[in-house]
C-alpha cells in the first residue's frame, strides 16, 4: 500500500511506475520456452515413460531368446535393442526434445508390432501419439499441448 500512496501524491513515482510497466510489456513473450533443457512436465514424462518401457524391453528380450534360433539372432533382438536404446536415452537425457520424440516413436512401433493388441497397449500407443502429434519446437508450447492432449 505504501507504493500506491506514494504514487497518489507523487507524480514522479507514478511516471516511474508507468515507464517500468511499459518497458516490461515491450519485452518478448517466451510462452514458457527454455534455452536449456530443465525439469518440466515433458522431462518427467520422458524419464518415467522410459522406466515403464524398460519392462517392455525385458518382455521383448525374453521372447527374443525363445525365437532367436528360428528367426535369426539379429531379427529377434532388433526390437529389444531399439527399445533399450530409447529407454537408456530417456533416462539419461530426458530434457532433450529429440530423445522424447525418439522414445515415443520407438514405443509406438514396438507396441504396435510386438504388443498384445489389448486395451492397455492401445492406451499406451495413444499416449505416445498425443505427445508426438503435439510436438512444437517451443518446448513450453509442446508441454502445454501435450499435457492437454493426454
Amino acid at each position: 500500500w505504501g507504493d500506491l500512496a506514494a504514487m497518489a501524491v507523487d507524480p514522479a513515482a507514478r511516471s516511474e511506475r508507468k515507464a517500468a510497466a511499459a518497458a516490461a510489456s515491450k519485452q518478448p513473450q517466451q510462452h514458457g520456452s527454455r534455452s536449456e533443457p530443465g525439469t518440466d512436465a515433458l522431462c518427467v514424462f520422458t524419464c518415467l515413460w522410459a522406466q515403464v518401457m524398460i519392462l517392455q524391453v525385458v518382455k521383448l528380450s525374453i521372447t527374443a531368446s525363445k525365437v532367436a534360433s528360428s528367426s535369426g539372432v539379429a531379427t529377434a533382438y532388433l526390437w529389444p535393442a531399439l527399445m533399450a536404446s530409447a529407454c537408456l536415452l530417456g533416462v539419461a537425457l530426458p530434457g532433450r526434445g529429440w530423445v522424447t520424440v525418439y522414445l515415443n516413436v520407438v514405443s509406438v512401433l514396438a507396441l504396435w508390432f510386438t504388443g498384445s493388441q489389448s486395451n492397455h497397449v492401445f492406451l499406451d500407443i495413444v499416449v505416445c501419439l498425443a505427445v508426438l502429434l503435439t510436438f512444437s519446437r517451443d518446448r513450453g508450447r509442446w508441454e502445454a499441448q501435450g499435457t492437454y492432449a493426454i
